[in-house]
């Protein structure tokens, strides 16, 4: 990945970091990459 890829998907984590609260979203750091679970 490029620099501004890595910095646009650290821009979107964040957001989504501060929209839902620990519970249902957590980033893993050690993970490049992306998986997404989605709980209902």
């Amino acid at each position: 990945m490029s620099a501004e890829d890595l910095e646009a998907q650290e821009d979107e984590l964040l957001a989504l970091a501060s929209i839902y609260d620990a519970d249902e979203f957590r980033k893993a750091e050690s993970v490049q990459g992306g998986e997404t679970r989605i709980y209902l």
